[in-house]
């Protein structure tokens, strides 16, 4: 395995892809959990003031946090009667033809089945026209985070939940067609807040055929803690797993580019060096690699369950072996 890996870094020459834009607000949670419709109005304000502070570069794609976007983007305005939705939806084809870019943004979606209303945490995929081009809807969701597990047979659950309504989970992966300025190409997915923890979805990605992965978060929950360095080094496992790029856009840090290799080549930071709790844009391209599914893309968790077996039988064998030796000891001669 050292051999592989050795070999593999020294044939390791990655090419430019894509420009991506990484914007981070950092939005207080406080602030994003008790918002009022002038919260709102100015989240999505900063948000789009960041956005527009890159008028001028080109870039292929710029990408806001998880749940940023603080209006419904996919009910009709008139509808639910908010303010926020309309500005929300606006905001969208303002700036995908004014900085003429692709845009991913997370928010809520919601859809309606009869007389339930169903909650999804969502990213949007816009194209330098402002048209909605589709969506993913989270599929692994935390568990009394954003639902209520067994909360049928235990509704007192849903006092542990600090939301008063629930999410759904999503049922299908999403691959985004990426086209550049430089009139190429590309397949990528984006998994949101920790399913970058999850190795199986993010293999799963790169098996449908994805280029690079992104990653939108909100760590604000989690303030200028040592949450926000945990959060971004797994996803470094994720990009050597199965040798693509990986960037990230997270609303209080740390917004990131990680290359196939696992190293961490551009990352969000102030004058004084500070990468969490700020707010900025960090402008990257993606590495490329030639496309191939390695080993883990290709077995999943194969050999670490067949290391884990092996090691359970030997075990197994060492307690048979021992009470065998016993047994001999202790028979009378």
């Amino acid at each position: 395995i050292l051999s592989y890996g050795v070999y593999w870094l020294n044939h390791y020459k990655p090419k430019e892809g894509p420009t991506v834009c990484m914007v981070q607000g950092n939005i207080p949670q406080d602030m994003k959990f008790e918002s009022n419709e002038e919260d709102e109005i100015n989240i999505l304000k900063q948000y789009t003031d960041l956005s527009m502070s890159v008028k001028g570069t080109p870039i292929d794609l710029l990408v806001w946090p998880e749940t940023m976007v603080p209006g419904l983007l996919n009910i009709d305005p008139e509808l639910t009667g908010r303010k926020i939705d309309v500005l929300s939806q606006l905001t969208p084809i303002q700036l995908s033809q004014e900085l003429n870019t692709n845009l991913l943004l997370g928010g809520i979606a919601l859809t309606l089945a009869g007389d339930e209303q169903i909650y999804f945490n969502s990213a949007y995929y816009y194209n330098r026209e402002g048209k909605s081009d589709g969506c993913y809807d989270k599929i692994h969701l935390v568990p009394f985070g954003e639902f209520t597990p067994l909360k049928n047979y235990f509704p007192f659950l849903t006092k542990l939940v600090p939301y008063k309504i629930g999410l759904t989970h999503g049922r299908h992966r999403t691959l985004f067609r990426l086209d550049t300025l430089q009139h190429e190409s590309f397949d990528f997915g984006t998994s949101i807040c920790y399913e970058d923890t999850v190795p199986s979805l993010i293999r799963k990605f790169k098996k449908d055929g994805a280029d690079f992965m992104l990653n939108i978060t909100n760590d604000g929950w989690f303030r200028d803690s040592a949450e926000l360095d945990q959060h971004l080094a797994i996803m470094v496992f994720r990009a050597v797993e199965n040798r693509f790029c990986m960037a990230r856009a997270a609303n209080t840090g740390i917004s990131s580019f990680v290359s196939p290799d696992g190293a961490i080549y551009a990352k969000l930071s102030d004058s004084k060096g500070k990468y969490r709790e700020i707010s900025g844009t960090l402008i990257g391209r993606i590495k490329l690699v030639e496309k191939y599914n390695p080993f883990y893309t290709t077995c999943g968790d194969w050999f670490s369950i067949l290391c884990v077996a092996a090691l359970g039988i030997m075990l197994i064998m060492s307690v048979v072996k021992g009470r065998i030796v016993c047994q001999k000891v202790t028979e009378p001669k």
